[in-house]
């Protein structure tokens, strides 16, 4: 200038944000157990937008999120959201149960029986762990010796045999029984 003066600017150009437009997770729903870990990914349009996802549960006694990592904490359902800084969002149920908790071990009450023919007597099986979730077969070796019906073991005709009691994952557990036969009394002599 013809004052001596000048002046400077510094101009910085900056790309146009481009922001999503859709939003959609990897799954609409999910089945989990609880302290079982999975990962939901987000998949924003277009590609090359800015994202800044939060991600939201209903409810974090059940299922709880960070970056999409879902960890299963409580047995219920819930809802898993994912949401732009533009405000779409996409969301996944998620139910959650409680691990099924097989038998670890079954004893019965007695270990040996001695019936008479006709008497009967129940046998109980204990299970381990106490919250464990199965279903008990009871069998004989030998049903003209003994028969047995939900633990209630039936004296049939003198004889030896086996009652057995089975978990649905295949433990077991016996019991010996000695049927001997009935004492019949005579009702009269006659000398």
């Amino acid at each position: 200038t013809d004052n001596g003066l000048t002046a400077s600017a510094s101009v910085v150009v900056k790309e146009k944000e481009i922001l999503p437009e859709s939003i959609k997770l990897s799954s609409g729903s999910i089945q989990m157990e609880v302290g079982e870990r999975t990962a939901l990914i987000a998949r924003v349009m277009p590609e090359n937008a800015t994202t800044v996802l939060t991600w939201s549960t209903t409810n974090p006694t059940v299922a709880t999120v960070a970056d999409g990592e879902v960890t299963a904490t409580g047995d219920g359902e819930c809802v898993v959201t994912a949401r732009t800084q533009n405000g779409l969002e996409a969301s996944c149920n998620i139910s959650v149960t409680k691990p099924v908790v097989l038998p670890q071990s079954i004893a019965l009450s007695v270990n040996s029986l001695e019936l008479e023919e006709g008497e009967r007597h129940t046998v109980t099986a204990k299970i381990n762990p106490s919250d464990a979730v199965y279903t008990l077969t009871w069998a004989s070796s030998d049903n003209n010796v003994a028969t047995v019906l939900n633990g209630t073991v039936y004296g049939v005709s003198a004889g030896e045999c086996t009652v057995t009691a089975m978990t649905d994952n295949g433990l077991t557990a016996s019991v010996s029984v000695v049927v001997k036969a009935k004492e019949i009394l005579p009702e009269s002599i006659k000398l």
